[in-house]
């Protein structure tokens, strides 16, 4: 699923990027980090000549969620315990590796332009959006120092221009619903007189 929306993204700031006379039809200037140096043991290696966007961080976010099950009453009136749905921060970031600094510095203006214009994304707009996902919501994070400076000695890569974003999204149904309880025909029991 994260795969899929980052994908999507990135297939859509390319298309951005050639409505904009900044890149030719058919050609790609956003990619991913290759992972299969060194068999995938070693560091991402990122695309020259490119922007590149690379997951940072995903987490839970548990501000409106509650710690049980859901019932979901059927058409029948039978109830069926179901998990509630889960809102996911995915934390990416888009860096801009170009030999000529300030060609970076126009790139990366262009990319944060499509997304203030493009914050919402959902099955509207897109074939292949996630079924579970009603939308996602992308906005800008301020990279202080200290952000900076530990996202690129995690990655153990030198600095880049750069710009974080976090999409928001709720993921909306569980396969693994529990079992169909039967409905409620008759209440039986004490009245609590004597």
């Amino acid at each position: 699923m994260i795969g899929k929306l980052l994908n999507i993204i990135k297939d859509d700031l390319n298309a951005y990027f050639v409505t904009h006379g900044n890149l030719l039809s058919g050609t790609e200037i956003f990619s991913f980090p290759d992972l299969s140096k060194g068999g995938g043991q070693g560091d991402p290696v990122l695309s020259g000549e490119a922007l590149n966007i690379f997951l940072v961080n995903l987490e839970e976010n548990r501000s409106h969620r509650p710690a049980e099950m859901w019932y979901i009453t059927e058409a029948g009136g039978g109830k069926r315990q179901a998990y509630p749905p889960i809102k996911l921060d995915i934390y990416f970031a888009i860096a801009a590796k170009f030999k000529d600094y300030p060609t970076a510095l126009d790139n990366l203006t262009l990319c944060i332009k499509y997304f203030m214009s493009h914050r919402y994304l959902d099955s509207s707009v897109h074939q292949d959006f996630p079924e579970d996902i009603d939308q996602i919501i992308v906005e800008m994070i301020p990279m202080t120092f200290e952000v900076q400076r530990q996202v690129w000695s995690i990655l153990q890569i030198p600095y880049l221009p750069c710009a974080l974003y976090r999409m928001g999204l709720l993921v909306t149904t569980d396969e693994q619903n529990g079992q169909l309880m039967p409905a409620v025909t008759e209440v039986v029991g004490k009245t609590g007189q004597s």
